[in-house]
């Protein structure tokens, strides 16, 4: 048996964009920019379009001791990465 996951909704342009709040204008300059080459248009409006709902933290304290606390359960089983790891700055 196969299960396909698709998302369940899509919002269009407008509705990300009312979504973006204060980040509406640099959304809207993407556009712009892209406005006279219809592929990238089409691009931008495909990846403004699937923003909602994805997001980053801003609090890269708390994160950074997350992923310091998995890596330590991760590195009791098989011990520690070669070369060290990235956090967040």
């Amino acid at each position: 048996m196969y299960v396909l996951c698709l998302p369940l909704w899509k919002y269009s342009r407008e509705e990300a964009l009312m979504l973006a709040g204060k980040n509406r204008g640099e959304l809207e300059a993407v556009l712009e920019y892209y406005r006279e080459d219809s592929l990238k248009t089409k691009a931008a409006e495909f990846l403004i379009g699937n923003m909602p709902g994805h997001y980053s933290f801003a609090d890269t304290v708390s994160v950074n001791r997350y992923y310091d606390a998995v890596d330590a359960v991760l590195d009791s089983f098989v011990g520690p990465p070669d070369g060290g790891s990235e956090r967040c700055s």
